[in-house]
């Protein structure tokens, strides 16, 4: 199966979204140099194997992403992950209503 190429919109929401930084450390490119956030697609109602949409995704450091212990990053342990810090889907709430 071919991979679908991201549009320009999609593109500028994940940039938007990476320079808003980690919404887990709430650090902020701009204000103190941190790196851009990684993209994490969101897993909430996605089949194994699938991707979710460019637009149902939140902003996450290194980090709380990828590479800190169970419970502190995802995929390092996503039940744990969101017993820590509540749903995925509540994380791009707050996400949108802070952009």
């Amino acid at each position: 199966m071919k991979k679908k190429s991201k549009t320009k919109d999609e593109k500028q929401w994940l940039n938007k979204l990476s320079e808003f930084g980690c919404c887990i450390c709430k650090r902020y490119h701009d204000v103190i140099g941190a790196p851009p956030a990684n993209i994490h697609h969101i897993r909430e109602g996605v089949g194994l194997g699938e991707k979710s949409s460019s637009y149902l995704c939140i902003p996450l450091c290194h980090y709380h992403h990828q590479s800190g212990p169970a419970g502190k990053a995802f995929h390092a342990s996503p039940k744990q992950w969101i017993k820590a810090y509540g749903k995925e889907s509540e994380m791009l709430e707050w996400v949108l209503d802070n952009l």
